[in-house]
């Protein structure tokens, strides 16, 4: 519900506040007062595009705020969508300035024009002569009809299927477009693991051959210092052993009678002993056959097939080759199964298609049921609106794809003479018609769904007398559950208000302001009669407007 509209220099308006209520609110005044000038402030909270010539005062920024109460609506998902702080009381707010900037802010958060107008399209609607309206959409008209069948159980139950069917649907078109490559893609990946499995890399394979290659490649050198250790140790005419046991000799005389020579003696005897050792390692090492051509060859080019894999496939170590080779068998493995999980996706989906069918099915036959009492009460309340010759006719065709309503397309098609063809509702070129259609419409279907503010601008043109009366019990009947707002001209409709204001307009040092009063008692009165017979009004129309005025109350 629209509770609050501050407009500040916009138009003829210098700065007013008006507050609205539940049930429906009136709005008349002079010609050219400013009437209409309130609704084009009300759409740049809808996110229209701004005029800049609307600035009444270009050295100043133009203000249109609007203060909604929203908790009915059930759109919180909306504002954590958009990432806007929820409030129950939401403030919406639109700036102008004569450089051309616009600013939109929803709860003093900035926003985009798109953000604005998805959120305000849930809060008001909007009726001016000639404009597009919801009742031309054909989602719009078949959302109405679900409300009146009660569908919405249903129809929540379809759409849970739905979405599994479009999601499958899509993991389908994956697999498909994965096998119409899969045939290539396997002849590479079947030469890849072939490559792989020829080398037959093991795991720390390249520092075990790396070793046994630096081994191999100073083999000269190892066995020279075999052999010189060999000669100097035992082998030379004076090699170190044959003087060693010497000394040992020496100090060994003389051991039982110096405990110096004692303690040296056993020293030397210790290190002889252990010479004799390394002169037997060394001498092992010598029949191993260290040098081997043919098998540095092996090792070069095994080394080399390797290094290549690493470069081929951009890494390092076996073990990373090693986790490739799985992955590519993973891969190969996919592919083979390809096959069978798009025959098993085929049969998930064809059996959600045949449950989709059946809610299809049960959602249009609810649908058609209500259409005819729906027309029926259309067509009556037309008639009084003086439009006794029109018809709405309501078609349900059936499409061959699944939509997020089932299979039906719903269309409203409308004919206002006897003979005349019945043509979408978009084609209706009065936008008195419109407006009165979309009247009978929605005061149909208020019962069943939350409708947002409703804004009527003109909706009584052409009409009078009885046809206006008629438009006024039903504008009232609507208001009582939800929130009418109505620029009339008529005065039948006029007492029909729950809050009545009139603007005027006031001329001082040439310049020209929007004033809106709210009316009460014998102000009102007056209002209603200036409206039945001008101003200043008549006795008699005074008379009128207070009997007219005690008949609606």
């Amino acid at each position: 519900m629209l509770s609050r509209l501050y407009i500040k220099n916009y138009a003829i308006i210098d700065e007013i506040t008006l507050d609205f209520s539940k049930g429906l609110t009136i709005i008349t005044g002079e010609t050219g007062a400013g009437k209409s000038i309130i609704l084009g402030a009300l759409e740049l909270i809808l996110g229209k595009r701004a005029d800049l010539k609307t600035l009444k005062d270009p050295a100043e920024k133009c203000i249109v705020e609007a203060t909604f109460q929203i908790s009915k609506y059930d759109i919180a998902s909306y504002f954590k969508q958009a990432d806007l702080d929820y409030a129950d009381t939401t403030i919406v707010r639109r700036e102008l300035f004569a450089s051309g900037k616009s600013r939109a802010f929803v709860n003093d958060t900035p926003t985009t024009l798109v953000n604005l107008q998805t959120l305000c399209d849930n809060l008001i609607d909007m009726h001016r002569q000639f404009a597009t309206q919801d009742i031309n959409n054909v989602s719009f008209q078949l959302r109405m009809l679900d409300s009146l069948a009660n569908n919405s159980k249903l129809l929540g139950r379809y759409q849970i299927k739905y979405k599994s069917y479009q999601k499958k649907l899509k993991q389908l078109e994956e697999l498909q477009t994965r096998a119409n490559t899969s045939d290539k893609a396997q002849d590479f990946l079947k030469f890849q693991l072939s490559e792989f499995e020829e080398i037959n890399i093991q795991a720390g394979e390249v520092n075990l051959l790396e070793k046994e290659r630096k081994g191999i490649e100073n083999a000269e050198s190892i066995q020279n210092a075999y052999s010189d250790a060999t000669l100097l140790l035992s082998e030379n005419p004076d090699n170190i052993m044959d003087q060693l046991r010497r000394l040992c000799s020496s100090f060994t005389n003389v051991a039982e009678v110096n405990d110096h020579a004692r303690m040296l003696s056993e020293k030397l005897t210790s290190t002889l002993l252990e010479l004799e050792d390394i002169a037997a390692e060394i001498s092992g090492g010598q029949l191993e056959p260290i040098l081997d051509q043919e098998r540095l060859a092996d090792i070069n080019n095994r080394l080399d097939v390797i290094y290549r894999m690493f470069n081929k496939h951009h890494k390092r170590t076996e073990e990373e080759l090693l986790q490739l080779y799985q992955e590519l068998n993973q891969q190969l493995s996919s592919f083979e199964n390809l096959a069978y999980s798009i025959d098993h996706l085929k049969e998930e989906i064809s059996a959600l298609a045949e449950e989709m069918k059946g809610f299809a099915k049960e959602l249009s036959s609810k649908r058609k049921s209500v259409i005819e009492d729906f027309v029926n009460d259309v067509h009556r309340k037309l008639f009084k609106m003086n439009m006794e010759s029109a018809r709405l006719q309501i078609s349900i065709s059936t499409i061959e794809s699944f939509n997020l309503t089932g299979l039906d397309l719903v269309e409203f098609l409308f004919s206002t003479n006897p003979g005349s063809p019945f043509l979408p509702v978009k084609s209706i070129a009065s936008g008195g018609e419109l407006s009165r259609l979309t009247l009978a419409v929605k005061s149909k279907v208020a019962d069943a769904i939350p409708l947002p503010t409703l804004v009527y601008d003109e909706i009584d043109t052409g009409i009078s007398g009885g046809t206006a009366m008629h438009m006024g019990q039903i504008l009232e009947s609507l208001a009582k559950k939800h929130q009418v707002i109505v620029i009339t001209h008529t005065p039948q409709i006029a007492v029909r208000a729950d809050k009545h204001l009139f603007v005027s307009k006031h001329s001082k040092d040439k310049t020209t302001t929007t004033r809106i009063t709210e009316l009460e008692g014998e102000q009102r009165i007056r209002a209603i009669a200036m409206m039945l017979s001008g101003d200043p009004p008549s006795e008699a129309a005074i008379e009128n407007a207070r009997q007219l005025i005690t008949e609606t109350s």
